[in-house]
């Protein structure tokens, strides 16, 4: 069975508190929620194992825990969905803004985006949010609200980068998301992520849950005469004449509808005829033919058209209408019959489901409550819609499989009855879970099987079986699962085959691992090895390389480079380049050759470093600027600021300020902090309202020259208002982020301007300016 969660836009409009003390601390007190009627919900997305990161601004909008309105009764997420539609819209504004950078395919990127737009804007018209994980949290044992708990802190957690991100216009910043380069699924950008074909930029997530219902022409609708109501069709036809106070419509597959005038009801066909006369006090919708009524105070089931029967009842209401049970109370007693008014339990459960089918007709669980002190247990049995008992009320649960078929829970165990043909599982199993049609997940301690109906069992020996299968046919299909170190193929017809180590591989290559929830990937992963396919190889390069573990890291980015993986060579390059005890110009060289033949952009940046410096080679400038530029040609923000680098000091080449400063603005959008330069050229070319603005994008990240400029602009007025004290702030901000020099500045604004004046500051800005070692001019 895959496990998914749900998103829905649901109208929240109850609060209440829960009536029982929570036992899990962290949520007591919480308040659950519920919406006013089906309608006011739209269901918006089924995914499989997770609630992808690029909606999580969905739930920026004042998120709490309350219960879900479907699943269980802990555990449900929701949030103002005013707020978190406005939070997406701007997530995806910034993202549009970055799309060369942030997307593979900006055109698709900006058509996903416009529908997602559209159907936020006309569809999710009601006030909240709500995420329902239970089949998810199902897959662990840890509490349900503890899980909703940890996955509402990753969603502040990743709302908070995503903000981050925007104010400071940084797209590179996206990486630090949570779940991007920690991704079960191997991704190492936001962008790669993003842009992951199974997503279509977030369409397709939400369409995944989201069907437009299609117009019906035959809808019926109330109308009004001369103050009076009728009931006709979306094409006009009159279907009973505007001649009563009220008028209800024809329920699905029935003859006859409810109508009511001067306070009395009566039923009409579908040819407008009164069959019955206004002579009941009340009167329902009709039911397979039958109705309920009331007379006074006396109730009765009728077939409109037909006289009034004999027998009444204190009470009557439906109980369930697939097997048609009513609830009945009479002389104090109260019962379940059928429409033929025969008894058919002689108590009433607090519950009634259908379960399965036998005999064409409903297969019925019912509930019944035991009281225990405080405690309120719950037993069920298994009932045909005549009322003849299969299974005794007494199991904990009861759970449909198909047709006469029901799963049963007893206690800790599990098994599987059939109506027909008894028990076809006993109950030996710690949990029995529907995998496919007519195929079943087994567990018995940690290990997993298959029942697949109509074969032998396939025994739990696995660690585990794979949720998601390949299909070969409308019936043939292929699992897979692990034992111990060993992988299997597991078929349709039961029979498992031991994979080899490049099957394996095959399995875990980026477009097939997805199907696989991080469960199932860890493991693959264990059982694999380092039989890995190149991206999770570099992966694990990496994560050796943050880890300073730099003999792991040429391990795996050595099996990764001879896979083809054009990033590990650049890896390999970089760590000969530049990692002490590492250093080999000429490997560095040979890697980063490699890796620019492989395609890699990050690679030719590396070489063309190589060129520059004669590293492993002979130093060749025009070489290396082509290599740059092929670097830059591949939005590598390295290559763009090298460039800058280049053009701007004039050591190599005749300096060129023109050309340097699109490389730095580049350089900048990418991620790479070199904002002074582009607010120094600005300023070099008396543009001052966009040096002040590259200035002020610098000082977010505290950089001293930045923030030594700003003030120097506040101070002259340039590009921005003329203000002292703001100059005296940012000059602040630079010497507390390491411009000595600023100190200087400091005491010269202290004695020269009225507005900041103060000779005592001043001298201590001095003292601390011969403490730093910065020269005292005369």
């Amino acid at each position: 069975m895959s496990h998914r969660m749900y998103l829905y836009n649901v109208n929240v409009t109850e609060n209440r508190r829960d009536q029982e003390p929570n036992k899990y601390h962290e949520l007591d007190g919480l308040l659950p929620v519920v919406a006013s009627n089906e309608s006011d919900v739209l269901m918006m997305m089924e995914w499989k194992y997770e609630f992808p990161l690029f909606l999580h601004p969905l739930f920026a909008g004042e998120p709490f825990l309350a219960p879900p309105m479907y699943n269980g009764t802990l555990g449900g997420l929701y949030a103002n969905a005013f707020l978190g539609k406005a939070a997406l819209m701007s997530f995806y504004s910034f993202i549009d803004r970055h799309a060369e950078v942030l997307t593979d395919n900006p055109k698709a990127f900006r058509a996903s985006m416009q529908k997602i737009y559209s159907f936020l804007e006309n569809k999710a018209v009601y006030n909240s949010f709500h995420l329902d994980a239970w089949d998810v949290f199902n897959m662990s044992d840890d509490p349900h609200e503890a899980q909703a708990t940890e996955l509402l802190n990753l969603i502040k957690a990743t709302n908070d980068c995503i903000k981050a991100a925007i104010e400071a216009d940084a797209p590179a910043l996206l990486n630090n998301c949570p779940g991007v380069r920690d991704s079960p699924y191997g991704f190492t950008s936001f962008s790669q992520l993003f842009s992951h074909s199974a997503y279509g930029y977030g369409w397709e997530v939400i369409r995944s849950g989201y069907f437009e219902e299609e117009e019906d022409p035959e809808e019926e609708i109330v109308f009004t005469e001369n103050g009076l109501e009728g009931l006709k069709k979306k094409d006009g036809t009159v279907i009973i004449p505007a001649q009563y106070d009220e008028v209800y419509s024809f329920p699905d597959n029935e003859t006859f509808a409810v109508v009511k005038r001067g306070g009395k009801y009566g039923y009409v066909n579908r040819e407008g005829k009164l069959v019955t006369g206004l002579i009941y006090d009340d009167a329902y919708d009709v039911l397979n033919g039958y109705g309920r009524v009331q007379i006074d105070s006396q109730h009765y089931l009728v077939q409109p058209g037909a006289e009034l029967p004999s027998t009444s009842y204190d009470e009557l209401r439906v109980i369930s209408e697939e097997a048609q049970w009513y609830e009945i109370a009479k002389g104090g007693a109260k019962s379940i019959i059928n429409a033929a008014g025969q008894t058919l339990l002689p108590f009433v459960p607090c519950e009634s489901d259908r379960v399965g089918t036998y005999n064409g007709r409903p297969l019925m669980r019912i509930t019944d409550e035991i009281k225990k002190g405080r405690k309120t247990l719950q037993f069920h049995g298994l009932v045909t819609a005549e009322g003849q008992t299969i299974l005794e009320v007494g199991y904990l649960d009861i759970w449909p499989a198909f047709d006469d078929v029901v799963i049963v829970k007893a206690k800790d165990h599990f098994g599987m009855y059939s109506v027909q043909n008894g028990w076809m599982l006993e109950m030996e199993y710690d949990r029995i879970d529907p995998f496919l049609d007519k195929v079943y997940l087994l567990q018995k301690g940690t290990k997993h099987g298959l029942y697949i109906i109509g074969l032998e069992v396939v025994p739990p020996v696995y660690d585990m079986i794979v949720s998601d299968v390949n299909w070969a046919g409308d019936q043939e299909w292929e699992t897979f699962a692990t034992n111990g170190q060993a992988a299997f193929r597991i078929n349709h017809l039961g029979v498992a085959t031991l994979l080899s180590s490049e099957e394996l591989e095959e399995l875990l290559v980026e477009n097939k691992r997805y199907r696989y929830n991080p469960h199932e990937l860890n493991h693959l992963l264990a059982v694999a090895g380092d039989a890995l396919p190149p991206d999770m190889l570099h992966a694990k390069g990496f994560d050796a390389l943050s880890a300073q573990d730099y003999s792991a890291a040429i391990k795996y980015y050595t099996l990764a480079a001879d896979k083809g993986n054009a990033d590990s060579m650049n890896d390999l390059g970089y760590i000969y380049e530049a990692i002490e005890g590492f250093v080999d110009s000429k490997r560095s060289f040979e890697w980063y050759t490699r890796g620019v033949e492989a395609g890699s952009p990050h690679a030719a940046n590396g070489l063309a470093n190589c060129y520059m410096d004669g590293l492993g080679t002979t130093a060749d400038i025009n070489k290396a600027i082509e290599l740059y530029e092929l670097s830059a040609a591949g939005n590598v923000s390295y290559g763009h600021y090298n460039l800058g680098i280049i053009y701007y000091e004039g050591n190599h080449v005749e300096k060129n300020y023109e050309k340097a400063l699109p490389h730095f603005e580049q350089a900048c959008q990418l991620g790479y902090e070199c904002h002074n330069y582009v607010g120094v050229l600005f300023e070099q070319k008396e543009d001052y309202k966009n040096a002040y603005k590259a200035y002020k994008s610098g000082a977010k990240y505290k950089d001293p020259d930045c923030a030594f400029n700003l003030a120097r602009l506040h101070e002259l007025g340039h590009g921005c208002k003329q203000d002292p004290r703001k100059a005296l702030s940012y000059y602040m901000d630079s010497v507390k982020w390491g411009t000595a020099n600023a100190h200087l500045e400091l005491r010269r604004m202290y004695l020269t301007y009225d507005e900041v004046r103060d000779e005592k500051k001043a001298m201590e800005h001095e003292q601390l300016a011969r403490e730093a070692g910065v020269e005292i001019p005369e």
